[in-house]
């Protein structure tokens, strides 16, 4: 079983004093579909997304390559 690279966005909704209201995370192997929903979602003034990329078998965090 070979080690894959793993995209995790995590995404909070805020309220008008910045207050978390939401949270999730979307950790996926598909770095389109976490590109798509980084685009989908960064516009939204109440809402702040992040995106990481996970090395396999390490616990840093890699830059993102669009």
């Amino acid at each position: 079983m070979s080690a894959r690279t793993l995209y995790r966005v995590s995404i909070r909704q805020v309220d008008e004093s910045g207050n978390i209201t939401w949270y999730g995370v979307l950790t996926t192997e598909d770095h389109e579909k976490a590109n798509e929903t980084l685009d989908m979602l960064k516009g939204d003034p109440d809402v702040r997304v992040k995106l990481e990329v996970l090395r396999p078998g390490y616990e840093e965090v890699i830059p993102p390559k669009r």
